[in-house]
């Protein structure tokens, strides 16, 4: 998100540089426009490069770090001309970035700043009635409620498909427990808790307990009564193996009629009896 956020920066920045010379723009001093670009365009450029560590930063800590430089989107807005500022436009670049990777508890308060921001020159500028910016400001709250109504859907249901997928990839399909993937993905996490400390926590000191189990004969049950039948034989004993099971025991099918249980936290005799 960091880098995101520098490369729009960078974009904003380069823009508004570049308008400053083009016929019929409004501004400040182009010395002080110019100063306050290129400390944007270094600002992204940090970002960018990683100097700024945002990669590192919390969820609230990226949304305050937005909170506090939407009002430098808003000093542009005034160097620029105010309500006939050029800079103005790319507002809609923050607010989709808000709108799409923040969280919706971050995501509407973020849209609202910068609708007030926006709205600012109806404060200290004289002309902005006679230069029709109210309806403009009007149009733009609206487009900015609305874009941030639609990418905060889309995002749902993104985030939807996305954990669908995951279930498809990670679940097996006639049993519904986890397959080889998942049970590759849970043994590593399992083993990584036991053999590498992350961070400050310390290795995890509980035992760990692996079985694997697969039905006898299995290959003659399908051939004697059919695939549907042998289908049944193996839910069935998917259910009676979930029966003796923990909470926090997973059963995984990892091949035809082979299946592995971890059992987190079970000696060898816990392990036995199960």
């Amino acid at each position: 998100m960091g880098r995101i956020s520098g490369v729009l920066w960078m974009c904003a920045a380069t823009i508004g540089m570049v308008d400053l010379f083009l016929p019929g723009s409004h501004h400040a001093s182009t010395p002080l426009v110019l100063a306050v670009g290129a400390a944007i365009f270094l600002y992204g450029l940090a970002s960018v490069t990683g100097w700024i560590p945002w990669e590192k930063a919390s969820m609230n800590a990226l949304a305050l770090g937005m909170v506090a430089t939407i009002p430098v989107a808003g000093f542009t807005i005034y160097l620029t001309g105010g309500s006939l500022s050029f800079i103005e436009p790319l507002l809609v670049c923050s607010l989709l970035y808000a709108a799409f990777f923040f969280p919706e508890r971050w995501a509407w308060p973020l849209a609202v700043e910068l609708i007030l921001v926006a709205g600012a020159p109806l404060i200290y500028d004289p002309h902005a009635i006679a230069n029709a910016f109210l309806p403009r400001y009007l149009g733009l709250a609206v487009g900015f409620l609305a874009a941030t109504w639609v990418m905060t859907g889309l995002k749902k249901r993104l985030v939807a498909a996305e954990v669908r997928q995951r279930e498809f990839a990670n679940r097996d399909s006639l049993t519904g427990v986890g397959n080889r993937r998942y049970f590759d993905t849970m043994m590593k996490a399992e083993l990584e808790k036991r053999t590498r400390p992350f961070g400050r926590r310390e290795l995890d000191p509980s035992p760990l307990a692996l079985l694997i189990l697969d039905l006898d004969d299995f290959k003659g049950v399908n051939d004697r009564h059919g695939h549907p039948v042998g289908d049944a034989v193996l839910q069935a004993a998917t259910a009676r193996a979930l029966s003796v099971l923990l909470s926090t025991d997973t059963l995984e099918r990892i091949g035809g009629d082979e299946f592995a249980i971890l059992a987190p936290g079970a000696h060898g005799e816990g392990a036995a009896r199960m």
